[in-house]
């Protein structure tokens, strides 16, 4: 099995430029998420969801499948110095100079034109979130569930209004029916209360209590909304960045006091002073730093390659412990390459979908983890396609079968996306079995049209790996000089495409393709031979 595996090279490269299209539709789904926020075009949201579905989990498969065969030719040393030079090394590179391209561009995206918001809202939680009253009165007149959370941030309509201090979109919500009480969010434990008092939003805070918000309620940390007080304007700012949420300082402090005088005409004030007054030590809360690794965005989109760190790592150590374990027989190919393999390919991982978003059914697909720790349940998630990969690979003929019936495995994929699920539990195994069905589609149906190399195919391959690490901050750039013009959202996204990857192509072919950065990337390259391997 020395062969090149030039579909899988060129489905893998697809799975990166893929990012690119994701992150420049961001912008165009009406959620107030990013750091440009424009017009919306509802289908966008739909394209999110699809791509999403998949496209980390077929990486990781695919990675796997890479790994397994660079172990095969170079042994366990050759492989882990290999992905240290092809991973490792970039990442390292790329948090000096990638990601503080990203912040610059992030600043300048929050720092201008976007004030106001989209010309328009296309969801009920992006119209709450920038008070846009006249696009609530159309969304509400739809009669929508109001206290519905969005697909990425996992915050109702009246959360988002309490984050952004839209009194007048938390009373028209209240008036349409919204539950104060509702939970969202993290573990779905935050209320509305919790999110008008920590960011110092008065108005919010007094219309919350005024229809029977629950003073008592505790979320994930076991805050109570009075219990929020204590934090400072330090630890405000932070979780206002992850939400892109505007804290003004003199105005938070004023909020801030009247929720204060708000609660203290309650008992909850009195019995969080004393429980405070008591024990010293309990100034003293590791909570906020452990959230902190797992939550502050120290690598952006380059967290694949940090993941990729951990995930070869616990490949050499299944190998180790291979080593003294008894030799177990091979697997028959049926099981792993044939659609029967979904049979317990969809148990293995539906335990960990189960914990996305928060245990609730707000999003779809995977969860992202940025921070310096991944989250424990997505890294075993990863590692379990990871280790898929592997066995296709170590399978004999399994490489050669996987994908097979491709139609048929499409056809359940499309079918599981258009379920309507009604619980939490129906939410996690369609999406379970979409990821499945959907990667056995995608391996077989570039099986069947690129199984021979083709010239530009290569290119793109050898290509993709500079163009996802590099993409981020020109699509940021490009969206917010876009917002400030009046073209249509998909001519936008488009056009903020196009340029992205053209513009970024053609420096890599031809002037950083045959330089240190190629052969970091990629490997020595020549003409006639062709790059061995990136970040697969």
């Amino acid at each position: 099995m020395n062969e090149r595996r030039h579909d899988l090279d060129a489905l893998r490269a697809g799975a990166m430029l893929l990012g690119i299209v994701l992150h420049a539709a961001l912008a165009y789904t009406g959620i107030p998420i990013w750091p440009t926020v424009d017009d919306a075009w509802p289908p966008f949201m739909e394209i999110n969801n699809i791509i999403h579905g998949f496209r980390m989990p077929l990486f990781f498969l695919l990675s796997g499948f890479f790994t397994a065969m660079l172990w095969k030719r170079r042994g366990l040393g050759g492989l882990l110095i290999h992905r240290v030079k092809r991973i490792l090394l970039p990442l390292a590179v790329g948090m000096f100079t990638i990601i503080p391209l990203t912040w610059v561009a992030i600043i300048i995206s929050d720092g201008g034109g976007n004030e106001d918001g989209p010309k328009s809202s296309d969801s009920l939680w992006a119209a709450a979130a920038f008070g846009d009253l006249e696009e609530m009165d159309r969304f509400l007149a739809e009669k929508p569930d109001v206290n519905a959370q969005d697909p990425f941030m996992r915050q109702t309509a009246l959360g988002w209004a309490c984050n952004t201090g839209q009194p007048q979109a938390v009373a028209k919500l209240l008036e349409a029916g919204a539950d104060p009480n509702q939970r969202y969010g993290n573990e779905a434990k935050d209320t509305a209360l919790h999110s008008a008092v920590f960011f110092g939003r008065g108005e919010c805070t007094a219309l919350l209590i005024e229809a029977g918000a629950d003073q008592t309620a505790r979320n994930p940390t076991g805050e109570r909304p009075v219990d929020l007080l204590k934090h400072d304007l330090d630890v405000v700012q932070y979780f206002a960045g992850m939400l892109k949420v505007p804290v003004e300082p003199q105005a938070w402090k004023e909020g801030r006091e009247r929720a204060k005088q708000l609660l203290e005409t309650t008992e909850s004030l009195a019995s969080a002073n004393a429980s405070q007054a008591a024990p010293a030590e309990s100034n003293f809360n590791l909570e906020p730093l452990i959230a902190g690794l797992f939550l502050l965005p120290v690598f952006h989109h380059l967290w694949f390659l940090w993941h990729l760190c951990w995930l070869v790592l616990g490949f050499a150590l299944v190998r180790l412990a291979f080593k003294v374990l008894p030799r177990l027989p091979a697997l028959p190919t049926w099981l792993v390459a044939s659609p029967v393999a979904l049979v317990w390919m969809v148990p293995l991982i539906l335990p960990f979908q189960l914990q996305m978003h928060g245990r609730s059914m707000a999003g779809w697909g995977p969860d992202t983890s940025i921070g310096l720790l991944p989250f424990p349940h997505l890294l075993v998630y990863e590692f379990i396609f990871f280790m898929a990969g592997a066995l296709i690979y170590l399978t004999p003929k399994a490489s050669e079968r996987f994908g097979n019936l491709w139609w048929l495995t499409g056809a359940l994929a499309i079918g599981a996306y258009l379920m309507e699920p009604t619980t939490h539990l129906q939410s996690a195994l369609q999406q379970t079995v979409y990821v499945w069905s959907g990667i056995f589609a995608a391996v077989g149906l570039c099986r069947s049209v690129l199984a021979k190399e083709r010239y530009w195919v290569r290119q793109i391959s050898e290509a993709s790996y500079w163009l996802y690490l590099t993409h981020l901050p020109v699509v940021m750039i490009l969206q917010h000089f876009f917002a400030q013009t009046n073209l249509d959202p998909i001519l936008k996204f488009s056009l903020i495409t196009l340029i992205t990857t053209v513009g970024l192509y053609l420096p890599w072919q031809y002037i950083f393709k045959r330089t240190i950065v190629g052969r970091l990337l990629i490997g020595r390259v020549s003409s006639e031979q062709r790059p061995n391997g990136s970040a697969g």
